[in-house]
């Protein structure tokens, strides 16, 4: 669960576009769906083949149901694999979140940006408080907040990744995760304490001016989603840490790490599954910040001698 917590920060950060913020009756219009052959394989007809989806990490009904398309694929599919294996890597994930014993956010963190944090998680809900959440490390708080946010807003609901989790397992599908859990905040966790404080309040700059200007980024985000505009999705991401208040150092740095980086590994950890279990229909289901853009795991696919088509929303064929 803390995984669905954690990773989503990328995607629910981001910039003001021209269509409205209600997402209640938001629905998806078109999924992030690819799908993927092994380009090598002489006979086409016995092309194994997997399918790449995209996923938003966030509890939201209108968008934790799969669309028709992506539904015909999931049905297909024999093995479903996730950014970490939730069930094994759970604990591994709490460890790399969280300070060393004995030490506290109060040691490395000044009073007036503690104060910040603090009202941040009232605004979320009344009832919040860090006593009551993970001794977390600083850099990894930009990200709890807007996934605290997105949990306080559908209670009691699970995000889709976290659901096609359990209902593959339910369903005796083989399960598992393309990373590690230490690998997955590698970056954020290896900044200086000066690099993650100036993150920490680049985030809250960002939310404050948010509150400033009536903007409600994860309405934003979920509608954004929800049309399947990959190139709009990007552009979605790069505008909002453009507008950050961090270095172009710094951000070029966390880019590199939460993204880049992790493309690059989840690539190799799927074409490596496919290879070996090459009788199973896979169901690759990933954070969408990790399929829109250059250096996208498509993008490094290819150097896997692999072939990636997007699915057409209509599921007609291939686009």
């Amino acid at each position: 669960m803390l995984c669905q917590l954690v990773l989503c920060g990328l995607v629910l950060a981001a910039p003001a576009l021209s269509f409205g913020g209600d997402a209640a009756n938001t629905k998806i219009q078109r999924p992030f769906l690819w799908k993927i052959t092994r380009t090598s394989t002489a006979d086409s007809a016995a092309k194994p083949h997997a399918y790449l989806f995209g996923t938003i990490h966030v509890p939201n009904k209108n968008v934790t149901q799969l669309h028709p398309t992506a539904q015909r694929a999931w049905d297909e599919s024999t093995a479903a694999f996730f950014e970490i294996d939730f069930l094994k890597n759970s604990d591994d994930q709490t460890a790399a979140i969280s300070l060393p014993d004995g030490q506290k956010l109060e040691d490395l963190v000044p009073p007036d940006t503690l104060q910040r944090l603090d009202a941040r998680l009232k605004k979320i809900s009344p009832l919040m408080s860090r006593t009551a959440l993970p001794n977390a490390k600083i850099a990894v708080w930009p990200l709890l907040l807007g996934n605290l946010d997105a949990q306080m807003r559908d209670l009691g609901q699970l995000p889709m990744d976290l659901k096609l989790f359990q209902e593959a397992r339910s369903k005796s599908k083989l399960v598992g995760g393309l990373e590690q859990a230490t690998s997955q905040l590698k970056t954020l966790v290896s900044l200086t304490n000066e690099e993650q404080l100036a993150f920490l309040k680049g985030t809250l700059d960002g939310m404050d001016d948010d509150d400033a200007k009536n903007i409600d980024r994860l309405s934003l985000t979920i509608k954004l989603y929800a049309s399947g505009d990959a190139e709009k999705f990007r552009q979605f991401i790069d505008e909002d840490l453009k507008r950050s208040t961090i270095s172009d150092e710094l951000r070029d740095k966390i880019i590199q790490g939460l993204l880049v980086d992790r493309n690059k590994l989840m690539a190799e950890s799927i074409a490596k599954n496919m290879q070996q279990s090459s009788d199973r229909i896979f169901f690759f289901a990933v954070g969408v910040g990790h399929l829109v853009g250059k250096d996208s795991v498509q993008d490094f696919l290819k150097s896997h001698d692999m072939t990636i088509e997007r699915v057409s929303a209509d599921n007609s064929g291939i686009e």
